[in-house]
């Protein structure tokens, strides 16, 4: 607005230059036109923290194509919470909630729970609960993330447009969290996620321990389904997550969410 008035000002700004160009990819506030074709669209909601429903149903609106929400809850009341969604969420198709173990946090929900669902469908968005409140300059991570690729009708058509329409895309992703530095990096999930591509048949020969392909850091990401079929048919069980210790490095989860940066290449 400051700016539109003719006043210089310092605006803020996501991002910092060493991540490159900052281009334009997305218009917010262009108009929507919809969409030419008719993709089968579903949508996973990791809800752990359930005091935060209403803010994720306002985001979920922004979805103007007919889609499945598919929504994971820890020791809750599903029906409740299903009944609540329907209503404030119209155009869902489909509200699907699930009770699942509080292991593998957001991750093992739908790689394992709700795997033969999404395979189902043509295109997949990942979202969740994510507080981050171990460290304060995160705080904004969340808003960050869910902002880039839910937070208008206008992106969100775009989003899907674009991986349907271009047979090059196969996942889109937020740009990486200003407070996170040096971005992308393993941190200490290069065995694991190196071990996990090799289980899924990948050639690992191209990856480097000295170089972190970019992945969805904070795993919140559009993808067409194809894309992360080979995790949702590899047989990984709850089993193979870590029990819920407060970990914030080197679990499954971790190189799953690097993995994801691999599987479109």
């Amino acid at each position: 607005l400051e700016v539109a008035k003719g006043i210089k000002s310092r605006l803020p700004r996501f991002g910092k230059g060493e991540y490159g160009k900052i281009e334009k990819w997305l218009s917010f506030d262009s108009p929507t036109k919809g969409l030419n074709v008719s993709p089968k669209v579903c949508v996973h909601l990791h809800l752990f923290h359930v005091d935060m429903l209403d803010y994720y149903t306002q985001y979920l609106r922004n979805i103007g194509h007919p889609y499945t929400l598919l929504v994971s809850v820890c020791d809750k009341d599903e029906l409740v919470i299903k009944e609540k969604l329907s209503i404030d969420l119209p155009n869902t198709n489909n509200v699907i909630v699930k009770n699942v173990p509080n292991r593998g946090r957001d991750v093992a929900s739908w790689v394992v729970y709700f795997a033969e669902e999404i395979k189902k469908y043509e295109i997949f968005c990942h979202i969740h609960t994510k507080k981050s409140d171990y460290n304060a300059a995160y705080s904004g991570w969340r808003q960050f993330l869910i902002h880039n690729i839910m937070g208008s009708k206008s992106v969100v058509e775009q989003i899907i447009s674009s991986l349907v329409g271009n047979e090059n895309i196969g996942l889109i992703m937020p740009p990486y969290f200003s407070a996170l530095p040096n971005q992308p990096k393993w941190g200490g999930n290069y065995q694991r996620t190196y071990q996990l591509l090799q289980s899924l048949g990948y050639a690992t020969h191209s990856i480097s321990e000295n170089q972190c392909p970019d992945f969805p850091a904070g795993s919140f990401f559009w993808c067409k389904v194809s894309t992360i079929m080979p995790l949702l048919s590899c047989g990984i069980s709850y089993d193979d997550f870590e029990e819920e210790a407060g970990q914030l490095d080197n679990t499954l989860g971790h190189a799953i969410e690097r993995a994801l940066g691999i599987l479109p290449l």
